[in-house]
């Protein structure tokens, strides 16, 4: 207050100056700051807003700053109004002087959304989790005016949240009568998005759909058969929302595996063979996939005279047979000579060896002299079967080893044993595991074990019937979970580290909050031994199996019952899941080993090993592919077998006892198995898996890395042989920088390969 000012003000309270003689300006300027100041005093909610709305929007500067001034005073009382009517200062005009006293008195907002849009505001790097971004949104909506919101929407494409800026164009979209682009735009934008941005839209569009938004439920829907967003698909089955158009309601219904329903509204095939004949290629091979998957292959029957085309990315073993047989059967060996071109390198050697059968000849002097180069390494790959040798062999615990576990890394492996120790082991180069430090337990006896996904912690069923859980840093027991009344059989961790489940010979199955409990649920299942657990890398479903011959699928975290698989006549000893969660494969003690649809229920095949008892079981990460240990009078081995055409690819020899326990690295690439004689086998699958696949064979570059490979990669003889013959294939493949040509269709009469 200037002197002028102070002397006036003087004036007025002592009665020598009468305030009717000021003039107007003066006289307006003093009421105003006793309103201001009568307000102080009252400061009431509806007081405290008022001085806040003045702060932010009078004309008078003077003013404005005296109810800045009143809210500081105020906001030192605690008042969370006027700490509150602070901070809409800062995110509304930008005040440094409220910013700087906010900061300085370390003030926090009454809310959290009012508290994240200050940090969204102010710090140049503020995170965003789903937390944030949730807690954002709320806060958009809910605490900016018009003029904040499109400080706000411009600050954040500023800050490269163009995901956030979609989500909410989505939601101002919805609330007009035409909704459609902004829809469109994040389902487009989708596939992009990052887990904590997917959550949110799926939040506000299910906000919007239960406000009975047709547009929010079809996008719903949109998201589960355009990208296959499980929980997409959870929310439109839970809330029941479908598609308006009997096509798409049709399509979402297959993929849902909602099959009496899909029944009503396509009984025969017409709307799905519709979907199929205009969708892109994506939602073609997924149609494919998920008819072969779930055992509803009837429409395909009909794809025949629409010309189905498959691309060698998607053919399965029996696909690549079936075509080499239709061919061969036909005589059109050009067309296999071209076929050989996109094969996985195993089904090009056979290819090779059937060309070379009947003494066919390619026209074009290059492709005759590669010819007779593959057909001679062809010939020496199939004079003997591909067989894998064990890269390395440690003994480490004579009394026996019960089970081992790989860390998500793959740098990592423990395996328990008959005695208290844990032994660690880690991969120091591409063929080498060196043996770690022990960890000691106090229990005479290691059952099972389970690294957790974020490679801090392993937790140890033991012989006492307790589970301890390990810290990998220290090798310190930092908890010790107690409830099983009987042999701990199995354990497995969700995705993010947040819950444990168990079971063994007590019958039940048991969920712990990971990794320092409490027991958060036990599902009784009588008196039947349970001998295996599986989880989908989802975290939400898992599956048990045991001595009532039955497979049974649960929905984490709550522990309800989803469904139960009923095929088995012999005890359930050996379970494995595939990471999506969609497929269980279960092993009994009848040497019996069946694949199933988890969600639908079906038994997509059986396979009779005929090798003796199963003893441990792996289902393949990325191919299809299941791998069992068995135990025959004298004979151990590892059998890898085909899901798609039941077939034995290879059967991997050396150990000497019973295999109890293998685990399979995260990429796929090595398995490690361990055995009652204390030994831990080593195995590396590339050479196995490079000759069942297209992707690797065909990548810029693949032949300078094959070469690499065999050059470095101690390997058995056969081993060598395959790779020599992939090195040649890759050269063909590729020799050429860049090749632009029409794209060719091979038809075999059930379907059409696009190459």
């Amino acid at each position: 207050m200037n002197e002028e000012a102070f002397q006036i003000l003087t004036g007025v309270l002592l009665g020598a100056v009468n305030p009717d003689t000021l003039p107007d300006e003066q006289r307006n300027d003093l009421i105003l700051k006793g309103a201001l100041i009568a307000l102080e005093e009252d400061a009431s909610e509806s007081a405290i807003q008022t001085i806040s709305q003045t702060a932010l929007r009078h004309p008078n500067d003077s003013i404005r700053r005296t109810a800045l001034q009143i809210l500081e005073r105020l906001s030192l009382t605690q008042s969370t109004y006027a700490i509150d009517g602070l901070f809409h200062l800062v995110i509304e005009t930008e005040l440094l002087a409220a910013r700087q006293w906010i900061e300085s008195h370390s003030l926090r907002a009454s809310t959290e959304p009012l508290q994240a849009l200050f940090l969204l505001f102010t710090q140049p790097n503020y995170p965003i989790t789903l937390q944030s971004l949730d807690t954002l949104t709320q806060g958009y909506w809910q605490e900016l005016s018009e003029h904040a919101q499109l400080r706000a929407f411009t600050l954040a494409g500023q800050k490269g949240l163009r995901s956030w800026v979609a989500i909410l164009s989505m939601e101002s979209g919805l609330q007009t009568e035409h909704p459609l682009p902004a829809l469109k735009a994040v389902i487009a934008l989708y596939p992009t998005f990052q887990e904590a941005e997917r959550t949110l839209t799926l939040q506000r569009l299910r906000l919007w759909a239960a406000k009975a938004s047709h547009p929010a439920q079809e996008a719903i829907t949109s998201l589960f058969i355009q990208h296959e967003d499980a929980q997409a698909k959870w929310i439109a089955l839970q809330e029941g929302y479908l598609p308006a158009d009997s096509v798409d309601r049709a399509v979402f219904l297959f993929l849902a595996e909602q099959w009496a329903e899909y029944e009503a509204v396509d009984f025969d095939s017409s709307l799905l063979l519709s979907a199929y004949e205009t969708a892109i290629p994506a939602l073609r091979r997924r149609l494919l996939e998920w008819s072969r998957h779930t055992g509803h292959t009837e429409w395909l029957r009909s794809l025949s005279s629409m010309g189905e085309v498959r691309w060698p990315q998607e053919m399965t073993d029996a696909d690549w047979g079936l075509a080499r047989q239709r061919l061969t059967e036909s005589q059109h060996w050009e067309e296999l000579w071209r076929l050989m071109q996109v094969t996985p390198p195993i089904w090009s050697a056979r290819i090779i060896e059937q060309l070379a059968q009947v003494d066919w000849q390619p026209t074009s002097k290059e492709e005759s002299g590669v010819y007779q180069r593959l057909a001679a390494l062809a010939h020496d790959c199939l004079s003997a079967p591909l067989v894998t040798s064990p890269t390395q062999m440690l003994t480490l615990n004579p009394s026996g080893l019960n089970c081992l576990a790989v860390q998500s890394s793959g740098r990592l492996i423990a395996c328990g044993g008959q005695d208290p120790s844990i032994y660690s082991l880690t991969r120091v180069d591409d063929e080498t595991l060196a043996r770690k430090a022990s960890i000691a337990t106090s229990s005479p006896v290691i059952r099972a074990l389970a690294f957790s996904p974020d490679g801090q912690f392993l937790a140890a069923a033991t012989g006492d019937h307790r589970i301890r859980i390990i810290r990998l840093d220290d090798g310190a027991v930092i908890k010790t979970m107690e409830g099983h009344h009987g042999m701990i059989r199995a354990l497995a961790i969700d995705p993010e580290s947040r819950l444990l489940a168990s079971t063994g010979f007590d019958g039940s199955i048991r969920l712990w909050r990971f990794p320092f409990g409490p027991q958060l649920k036990v599902i009784e299942l009588g008196k039947a031994e349970i001998f295996s657990l599986g989880m989908a890398k989802s975290g939400q479903v898992l599956v048990s199996a045991g001595a009532d011959c039955q497979v049974r699928a649960w929905s984490l975290p709550e522990g309800n019952l989803l469904r139960s698989l009923e095929g088995h006549t012999d005890t359930i000893t050996n379970l494995a899941v595939s990471s999506e969660g969609d497929l269980a494969v279960s092993a009994a003690r009848n040497e019996e080993i069946r694949v199933w649809n988890v969600n639908s229920g079906r038994l997509l095949r059986s396979l009779q090993t005929s090798q003796g008892a199963i003893t441990a079981l792996g289902l393949h990460p990325n191919e299809q592919m299941v791998i069992a240990a068995s135990q025959a009078s004298r004979t151990t081995s590892l059998a890898l077998w085909s899901l798609s055409t039941g077939q034995m690819l290879d059967e991997l020899k050396g150990h000497k006892a019973t295999i109890t326990g293998m685990a399979l690295s995260a990429d796929g690439n090595w398995l490690y198995s361990c055995d009652l004689a204390g030994a831990l086998f080593a195995w590396n699958l590339q050479t196995q898996l490079l000759v069942r696949t297209v992707n690797e064979i065909t990548r810029p570059g693949s032949a300078a890395r094959l070469q690499e490979m065999l050059k470095n990669m101690p390997s058995s003889a056969t081993e060598k042989k395959w790779l020599s013959f992939c090195v040649e294939l890759a050269r063909w493949r590729q020799r050429f920088d860049i090749l632009l040509n029409e794209i060719k269709v091979i038809s075999i009469g059930e379907f059409d390969i696009e190459l």
